[in-house]
């Protein structure tokens, strides 16, 4: 290919990237199905990574991965304590506003145990 044409088609492909909001460094998480064939050490840390970058939407893709029809499909508790920390790590103890019911309520259980961690059982009275 022609040096000019190389580079107006490296110009082009930037463009549709921008357009896509392509983001260096970031790659598109799995479709849900895709996450659930993951091996349990491969979706805590993908889980992991994204209740650090954006804890809500972390908690809405974790129920997709993992409610199918409506029902539960695996075990996404320890993974929603994750997100429940990620939350809290946001929010601070208002990331409850995000939780629900789903997965034993495990996403409450995170924000509480980080603020346990954080300020100690003392903290039980005030919340």
């Amino acid at each position: 290919m022609p040096p000019k044409r190389l580079a107006l088609s490296v110009v082009v492909l930037a463009g549709f990237l921008f357009l896509l909001g392509y983001q260096p460094g970031r790659l598109a998480p799995p479709s849900p199905e895709q996450f659930r064939e993951l091996s349990y050490t491969e979706q805590a840390s993908q889980i992991k990574t994204a209740a650090s970058a954006d804890p809500v939407a972390a908690w809405t893709y974790l129920k997709q991965a993992f409610i199918v029809d409506g029902q539960v499909v695996g075990n996404a508790h320890e993974f929603s304590h994750m997100i429940g920390n990620g939350l809290y790590d946001r929010y601070g103890l208002d990331g409850v506003k995000y939780c629900d019911k789903f997965f034993a309520f495990g996403c409450f259980h995170g924000v509480s145990e980080k603020i346990l961690q954080d300020q100690g059982a003392s903290v039980v009275v005030s919340v």
